[in-house]
């Protein structure tokens, strides 16, 4: 099968089983674009951690070797329900502090010096090892075979239901974020999910709808910094609206990230109707080095597409998007306008855009049997979800009470 006609999932193989019953049976290691040379100012940590958000790590290994959280360096963010291996970077640390350094959940594997703090999207992927729990071993031959398929066809790149939160509410969240409505943002915050959320949070956002400033923040732990923030305004004697310029920005631009996902996602979806053949006018990335043109020869251009040498992007809606042409426009916008996105109104959006690849390369990809069920292993690039992988075979992550 050409590469043009990737399929959608075959229901043949919606495997099922239970995702992440154990930390360990999620193992992320993280594949740097480059080795810390082994002089310089900044100290690179590669650190495990198991059951703790990278944020959450790195204010503890912070803290314990006398340096700002802020000046922390990271690639990409992990897993927290999972036993992931990813480096970081600080200075002013010696690597004898950090590999002496006893706190629950993280351990130091090396410290190495650099020349430069490590930041976001200083990585070429990373490795899954997964372990997905109530399956028949006998499925493991079947599971192998289709990623084989994936690897020489490509897997839709859609994003992971993390990206989505538990709620499954962040990218209405961040529409409201986009639009800067203050009430919609207010409503979304004050609403519980019961059967998701614990009777804690339950009760906080209770007492958050009732505008209980006070009773919201004693319940609210310190990571729920958006609604913190709010019910810290309402003490103050100010409005939701006035609220608003303050924002904690990092959980205001992930939450309208989300937002941007939707609509990927959503243009995904429409291409993946069509086949996924190079269309006139679309954006295409090379994926030897992520840049990218507009397609105005197709059948020029096919060959390559179907050497995986290129692929169609979709849009990450923002005031500088790149946008496509011809025919390729004309999906893309429909799809948008579908979604709730106006495509003649980006360049007033508070986000820059970005294209992102509609499909991505599978890699090293393996399935086995294990006594507990069947083992994946596989490479994706730097953001890709392997939740989304694991879609393919009907695996979906375990929703439970939070916080």
């Amino acid at each position: 099968m050409s590469p043009a006609a990737v399929p959608t999932a075959d229901s043949s193989l919606l495997v099922g089983g239970i995702l992440r019953a154990e930390p360990a049976d999620f193992c992320v290691d993280e594949v740097p674009s480059y080795a810390p040379c082994g002089s310089g100012e900044h100290l690179f940590l590669h650190v495990e951690k198991t059951s703790l958000n990278t944020t959450t790590m790195m204010e503890r290994i912070a803290r314990a070797l006398g340096v700002q959280p802020r000046e922390v360096g990271h690639a990409g963010l992990k897993d927290r329900h999972a036993v992931t291996k990813q480096w970081i970077s600080l200075p002013r640390a010696t690597a004898e502090a950090a590999l002496s350094m006893n706190l629950p959940g993280i351990r130091v594997l090396s410290a190495i010096r650099h020349g430069n703090k490590l930041r976001i999207g200083h990585l070429l992927g990373n490795r899954f090892d997964i372990l997905v729990r109530g399956v028949s071993p006998d499925a493991a031959l079947q599971v192998h075979l289709a990623l084989q398929r994936l690897m020489a066809e490509g897997l839709p790149n859609r994003h992971g239901a993390q990206r989505y939160g538990a709620r499954g509410d962040n990218a209405l969240i961040g529409a409201a974020l986009v639009r800067n409505d203050s009430a919609a943002l207010v409503e979304l915050l004050g609403t519980p999910v019961r059967g998701v959320e614990s009777p804690r949070i339950i009760e906080a956002r209770t007492a958050f709808a009732a505008r209980d400033a006070a009773r919201a923040l004693d319940l609210f732990p310190r990571e729920f910094d958006l609604e913190r923030h709010f019910a810290t305004a309402w003490l103050r004697g100010q409005s939701a609206e006035q609220a608003m310029p303050n924002l904690p920005r990092q959980s205001a631009q992930f939450l309208m990230n989300a937002w941007q996902s939707a609509l990927f996602d959503a243009v995904l979806q429409a291409r993946l109707a069509r086949g996924m053949a190079l269309l006139r006018g679309d954006v295409a990335m090379k994926l030897a080095n992520g840049a990218s043109f507009v397609v105005q020869d197709v059948a020029l251009e096919t060959p390559r597409r179907e050497a995986f040498e290129i692929v169609p992007t979709g849009p990450l809606p923002g005031a500088k998007l790149l946008r496509p042409e011809h025919d390729a426009r004309a999906v893309e916008d429909d799809a948008l306008r579908a979604a709730g996105c106006d495509p003649d109104a980006l360049e007033v959006l508070p986000l820059t855009g970005a294209r992102r690849a509609l499909l991505v390369r599978v890699q090293d990809a393996e399935a086995c049997a294990d006594a507990a069920g069947v083992r994946l292993r596989f490479m994706l690039p730097a953001g890709s979800f392997a939740t989304t992988l694991l879609a393919e075979f009907g695996v979906a992550e375990r929703r439970g009470a939070t916080a």
